[in-house]
């Protein structure tokens, strides 16, 4: 290969690679389990009632989707309570199943 065309290809890679910068994700909010809980039912429900208008999920924006999610949420406080019994009864079963597990092996 010619000297002249890798000598042009290191110089542009190194003006590419001065000039890049790294992308940055932010943490995720960490959610307390109630709230995770009735955000994954509040969505769920927002899912079933565009497919049932015949609306294709994938074509609504994720931002449009969190909205509607949290529109949700806001007019619906049942969904909370619903989400806050769905934890109380998994904890009493999982103490339940503790207290059925022999420890002791």
């Amino acid at each position: 290969m010619d000297q002249s065309i890798i000598d042009a290809l290191k110089s542009e890679f190194l003006t590419y690679a001065e000039s890049y910068t790294f992308g940055y994700r932010a943490p995720k909010v960490q959610l307390d389990p109630v709230e995770h809980l009735a955000n994954k039912l509040a969505k769920d429900l927002v899912l079933g009632a565009l497919r049932q208008k015949g609306i294709e999920v994938k074509s609504v924006p994720a931002e449009r989707l969190a909205e509607y999610v949290a529109g949700l949420l806001e007019k619906r406080p049942e969904i909370r309570k619903e989400a806050t019994k769905r934890l109380k009864a998994q904890a009493a079963m999982a103490a339940s199943i503790l207290g059925d597990l022999d420890t002791a092996a």
